[in-house]
């Protein structure tokens, strides 16, 4: 069980900077991930198998108590710092979906933005604009601006949180 953990671990360690370049290379290596946790989960009824009969050993009273404890211990950490990587970096993996997916739409959203900007910038063929005009277009040039610092709040507040998940910070 030992050798299987140190496998899979020089396996995981492996790609485990790799997060993706954009949204479809993020999506492609979080389902490469979660294919290879739910294999590594799986082994989990084995490790449980062990320790049940761990216990069951040390229960009876067994000759090889403080070893069988031991090792029965290193096991139990073993697989649970494994468990927690893989949870932590399926976690990472989740933010950077996210963040290529939310830096696609902001990104998406610029040219429109910009199309915004200048046409309420061009002159009218009428001079007169009245009160309520400009009063529109102001509501307008704030929903412009709330859109867009919305946006790129999200996309910064998940850039981030992958940033700090990664330990980058």
């Amino acid at each position: 069980m030992f050798q299987w953990i140190r496998t899979h671990v020089a396996l995981f360690l492996e790609r485990y900077a790799s997060i993706g370049e954009c949204h479809d290379s993020a999506q492609q290596i979080s389902r490469e991930h979660e294919d290879f946790a739910t294999a590594a989960m799986n082994t989990y009824v084995n490790v449980n198998h062990i320790m049940t009969v761990a216990k069951r050993l040390l229960e009876t009273g067994n000759y090889g108590r403080q070893q069988i404890q031991n090792v029965a211990t290193r096991l139990e950490q073993d697989w649970q710092l494994f468990s927690k990587a893989l949870d932590t970096r399926g976690a990472v993996l989740n933010l950077s979906v996210n963040f290529h997916y939310k830096a696609n739409l902001y990104l998406s959203n610029v040219e429109e933005w910009t199309r915004r900007c200048a046409a309420a910038n061009e002159p009218q063929p009428s001079q007169t604009r009245d009160v309520g005009e400009l009063e529109a277009q102001i509501h307008q040039h704030q929903l412009l601006m709330d859109s867009v610092t919305q946006a790129y709040s999200e996309v910064r507040e998940i850039d981030r949180r992958t940033t700090h998940s990664c330990g980058l910070c």
